[in-house]
């Protein structure tokens, strides 16, 4: 399905060659994607909606727009073309679903679901409105994971002889219990290092390898409370997944107090493919260098590129040639953001049951229609 995109109230301002954009949120994350949007010239900050009112206003003051604390009311009357929404729980899907049927697209930060439930809802809302949900991830715009799904797109042949992936990560847990408490806290958290912290290394691999076949998954959780370690809030996680009958992956991920580390490995027979968010290797057998890419990662600077890509969709959505390509792009990374939470879900059930379950019987029951995607 490809969408021609209605640019909410503000259509004015995509001649001026900008895009208004309403924030909803004031947690650390959208403070800091305000700041990164701010310095953008592709954008001009249409009004801001937050639960802490007085931070909200404050920081409405400093970019020069309006406090709302009626998220719908800024909706409907501050002329956004997009909602970016950066809460630290759970998006409220009433207030996203106003904004596709009021023509506004949106932007999520990280986790950009919480459930797969939830994602199915949310991404069919969007294709019914004819708008776009996107994610802040700036995965794909770190030197070594571009560099390895550029490699894979160059040399597709190759993915059919890969024989093992092991994956791996280590996520600062917060420099303070008062930053990081909520992590922990079963109601507010809604997801622990798996969600929040392996999302996009999952995603990489789902796009690369497609929706696995199994997920067999254990998690552990440091809090005293015994109630507390069997929520979906774990500190540790270790998962085996199943691509096909001759493909296989390990996962294990940690939030604890090292520093941030992470690394995917991709075995073939006579070469073995290293990526981390700054480096992408590849050896032989032998272990001598066929190839190396490093180049620092900069979070900010892999989310603004991102929204770039946003920008240039929606500005040139109904007038550019290409717009159904674009579009196609979308839906195939939507695609993606389904079959990743249909991972982490059977993940979190494998957990449960302590037996292997189906990504895609977690589709089924979720009632999301695939067609929807085809392109």
């Amino acid at each position: 399905m490809n969408r021609n995109i209605s640019m909410g109230q503000g259509k004015s301002s995509i001649n001026k060659g900008r895009l208004r954009a309403a924030f909803l949120g004031t947690s650390e994350p959208g403070l800091r994607l305000i700041e990164i949007v701010s310095r953008m010239p592709e954008f001009e900050i249409a009004g801001l909606g937050g639960r802490n009112k007085e931070l909200a206003e404050n920081t409405a003051d400093m970019y020069g727009c309006r406090y709302y604390d009626d998220p719908r009311q800024m909706i409907l009357s501050c002329g956004a073309e997009l909602l970016l929404a950066a809460s630290q729980h759970a998006p409220h899907e009433g207030i996203i679903t106003l904004a596709f049927q009021k023509g506004l697209s949106v932007v999520r930060t990280m986790p950009p679901f919480f459930s797969l439930s939830q994602a199915a809802n949310i991404i069919s809302e969007a294709q019914n409105n004819n708008a776009f949900y996107f994610s802040t991830s700036p995965f794909r715009n770190y030197p070594g994971y571009r560099r390895l799904l550029e490699f894979f797109s160059e040399n597709k042949e190759l993915k059919k002889k890969v024989c093992l992936i092991e994956a791996r990560g280590f996520f600062p847990s917060g420099s303070s219990e008062q930053e990081s408490h909520w992590l922990k806290d079963p109601e507010l958290a809604g997801g622990g290092v798996l969600l929040r912290n392996c999302f996009s290394v999952i995603n990489i691999l789902v796009e690369l390898f497609s929706l696995p076949e199994t997920v067999y998954a254990l998690k552990s959780n440091m809090a005293g409370d015994i109630v507390q370690r069997n929520m979906v809030t774990e500190d540790c996680i270790s998962m085996t997944v199943k691509f096909s009958e001759t493909l296989g992956c390990t996962l294990c991920a940690a939030r604890n107090e090292f520093a941030h580390k992470e690394r995917i490995d991709i075995y073939l027979p006579d070469m073995k493919i290293s990526a981390g968010p700054e480096i992408f290797r590849i050896t032989d057998i032998s272990g001598s260098e066929i190839e190396l890419t490093s180049a620092e990662a900069s979070r900010e600077q892999a989310i603004e590129e991102n929204l770039r890509v946003v920008h240039k969709l929606l500005k040139s959505a109904e007038i550019d040639d290409d717009a159904a390509e674009k579009s196609a792009a979308v839906n195939t990374r939507e695609r993606g953001l389904i079959n990743t939470m249909a991972v982490i879900e059977a993940a979190y059930l494998s957990c449960k049951t302590q037996t292997p379950e189906m990504p895609d019987k977690m589709i089924e029951l979720s009632g999301f229609d695939y067609s929807m995607l085809e392109t």
